[in-house]
């Protein structure tokens, strides 16, 4: 039960990554929680603990966002923490890399995304990089 779980996480985070690509807010909307509290914090920003707020935030980074911006994503570990499944990523965009956290909770036997965080880091150097993820 558990591995279909992670399996199907996994697949809810690759939709993340192409809601972001894509600069689709319906699509990024439909994957937060809402039945649960929800946080955000984006590279450079101050925390985000409110759902609207959250949701806002994605919005003005679409907006915002150049033609050419694209996001891999790699996965390091998706593991489960009490209820909730972790999934650490890397970011790579161009030459800048960052590294992620995505937690998310089921509702509904759904996985939704309750926290979302990005910070820069160094290029990976001895780990194996999963392929970009990109439905």
């Amino acid at each position: 039960m558990t591995e279909a779980k992670i399996v199907r996480t996994e697949f809810a985070n690759d939709a993340f990554y192409s809601a972001f690509n894509a600069r689709d807010f319906d699509q990024m909307s439909s994957l937060w929680a809402t039945r649960n509290a929800c946080s955000c914090m984006h590279p450079g920003w101050q925390p985000l603990v409110d759902k609207e707020a959250i949701l806002n935030s994605w919005k003005q980074i679409f907006i915002n966002q150049p033609e050419d911006f694209f996001v891999k994503h790699h996965v390091i570990k998706t593991h489960l923490l009490g209820s909730i499944f972790s999934v650490l990523c890397f970011e790579e965009l161009g030459e800048v890399w960052m590294v992620a956290t995505n937690n998310y909770l089921f509702e509904n036997d759904e996985p939704k995304i309750v926290h979302h965080q990005a910070s820069p880091c160094r290029p990976p150097e001895d780990i194996i990089l999963s392929k970009p993820s990109i439905q």
